[in-house]
């Protein structure tokens, strides 16, 4: 009787983990198109939500969507906006995003192949 209840748990966390990625992604998404139309408080609230969203059930942030927070003000970026990003090649190649709201420097290295 429990593996049946086992395996409708299992199912039903797979289930909400699905869910609160699509609405990870959903809530993201919006927050870019917020920050294009120039509405940045309401694109920061928006990846605000995204990031309690996946701190609370466990779900990571897409990949593509992590240059998008900053590192020390936890703070939504919008290229343009409220990030500036530099192609640096000091060193190695690398880019450089800069938090224009607490000024926090991030850099990506480029890789060659």
């Amino acid at each position: 009787m429990t593996r049946n209840f086992s395996k409708s748990k299992k199912r039903r966390l797979r289930l909400r983990s699905k869910l609160a990625l699509e609405n990870i992604k959903e809530m993201l998404n919006r927050a870019f198109l917020e920050g294009y139309r120039c509405n940045i408080e309401r694109s920061i609230i928006l990846g605000r939500q995204a990031r309690r969203l996946s701190k609370a059930t466990g779900v990571k942030i897409p990949w593509y969507f992590k240059f998008f927070f900053c590192k020390k003000c936890k703070r939504f970026l919008i290229p343009g906006k409220t990030m500036r990003i530099r192609i640096r090649n000091r060193r190695e190649s690398h880019i450089t995003i800069t938090c224009l709201l607490c000024g926090s420097i991030k850099r990506v290295p480029l890789r060659h192949r």
